[in-house]
């Protein structure tokens, strides 16, 4: 009813699923809720209008684990990083390749930085795994992309074991996103990669600036909670033109993860620990399983 990007001016408070939703959530047969994210439990009861909904939702941190097999090739790129030279920078675009995606993801300030970052460091690479938006720019796009130094352009299918080798192979990896992209920031950070990403709402329940990733301020601007909770984002501005204002500090950003091997290490073993810490597996698993037992003593 209210999709990401389009609700700039609405707000789902009072509608009819608004009323239905809130009903369904506020009914006995509703036991409990549960987030991954603290924006989202702490904005639900205000959404709702509800103490009662409020008072079953309950926050559960994102679980992760990479399989074995590749936790070892991790542990042999942290060690590779520390030795190669110049900077690879990773871009991925959604899992599904859709061409408005990569705007959305940030993909034109991501070329706009690169390009003018790649004249004063000839030695910094970019992996770009996505479809390029032809479709959108035409067949000159393709051209323009194709002729920046040192970029590579993965646009086939990945099983999950190719797709976290590109994880791997980089230094960094860009986020430049106007929304939150949770999986892809955990991975990185899982697979020791340093993180930039954008202040979109939510990231910096994940990414502390200057510490476990580094944060590009630009894109809190296309969102806001209104008074009763609802997150309004407009993604049209994007769509028109690309943000050169936020370009420029994405260079910046990533000049300083280029030129800084220590800052680039630092963050990218910050956010492994960080991952490791906070996003593990076992404790999302152990969130939930309370949750189903305090579910079930409340039946007896």
């Amino acid at each position: 009813f209210f999709w990401h990007g389009t609700s700039a001016e609405r707000t789902a408070y009072g509608t009819p699923v608004w009323r239905l939703v809130k009903a369904m959530l506020e009914d006995p047969s509703c036991r409990a809720l549960s987030s991954h994210l603290r924006h989202s439990v702490d904005w639900i009861g205000t959404l709702f209008d509800s103490p009662a909904i409020a008072a079953k939702t309950r926050f559960i941190p994102f679980g992760h684990a990479l399989p074995p097999a590749i936790e070892t090739r991790v542990a042999r790129a942290q060690a590779s990083r520390d030795g190669r030279n110049g900077c690879t920078f990773l871009f991925t675009n959604s899992w599904f390749q859709a061409e408005p995606s990569f705007v959305l993801r940030g993909g034109m300030e991501v070329l706009a930085a690169y390009g003018n970052l790649a004249k004063k460091r000839p030695d910094i690479r970019l992996i770009l795994r996505t479809k390029l938006p032809i479709s959108i720019f035409g067949e000159g796009f393709g051209d323009f992309v194709r002729g920046l130094p040192n970029v590579e352009i993965v646009d086939g299918k990945l099983d999950y074991h190719d797709f976290i080798d590109l994880f791997l192979r980089a230094d960094a990896f860009l986020l430049p996103s106007c929304g939150l992209h949770t999986v892809s920031l955990i991975e990185a950070m899982a697979t020791g990669a340093a993180v930039i990403a954008a202040d979109a709402p939510a990231v910096d329940e994940f990414v502390i600036a200057g510490e476990t990733g580094a944060m590009v301020e630009g894109r809190r601007k296309l969102s806001r909670y209104d008074e009763h909770g609802f997150l309004r984002q407009t993604f049209e501005p994007l769509k028109k033109e690309f943000d050169a204002e936020f370009a420029a500090r994405l260079e910046a950003t990533m000049d300083r993860v280029a030129g800084d091997r220590a800052y680039r290490r630092a963050l990218g073993r910050a956010g492994f620990a960080h991952a490791r810490a906070n996003h593990a597996m076992g404790p999302w698993l152990d969130g939930f399983g309370r949750m189903l037992d305090d579910v079930r003593a409340g039946l007896r």
